[in-house]
């Protein structure tokens, strides 16, 4: 069996919603596709003059990983993993103004550190949220029957 470690590399998730993307364009589904197997959204289709908002993300630790599957609903799940694996956006307004993540945006929690709740609030919503937390579960386990990581 080979494996590779892809739990040590950072990621990048967009969300299919987003209305930059031009879900119209005839190679929409292989480019998708394209997309959840790489990480990289450079092929997608989008509309002119328009840019997706890019999350910048990592694979939960061990620690993060139980605080997520501590949560009993599957949206709670969601949730703790953006809190976790969440380091940046750009391209993500909020009534008009970038929202910047950095240090300052996160606080410890034992040897882990998270989103502050402040932050989370900012961009919470129950769809994105459940896209970018998917993203970020699926991104945290090896998968040894396709040799990914």
């Amino acid at each position: 069996m080979a494996i590779s470690k892809k739990l040590l590399r950072k990621f990048q998730v967009v969300w299919d919603q987003d209305p930059a993307f031009d879900r119209q364009a005839d190679n929409w589904d292989a480019a998708w596709k394209a997309y959840v197997e790489s990480r990289d959204p450079s092929g997608l289709p989008l509309k002119d003059g328009l840019k997706p908002s890019i999350f910048h993300c990592k694979p939960l630790t061990m620690g993060g990983f139980n605080r997520m599957l501590g949560e009993m609903t599957q949206l709670g799940q969601f949730i703790e993993a953006v809190r976790y694996g969440l380091d940046n956006v750009e391209g993500f307004e909020i009534d008009g103004v970038a929202l910047k993540i950095d240090t300052s945006s996160h606080e410890p929690d034992g040897r882990e550190r998270r989103l502050k709740a402040e932050v989370m609030d900012q961009l919470f919503d129950p769809i994105l949220f459940a896209a970018i937390g998917a993203a970020i579960i699926f991104e945290s386990q090896l998968d040894p029957t396709r040799a990914r990581g």
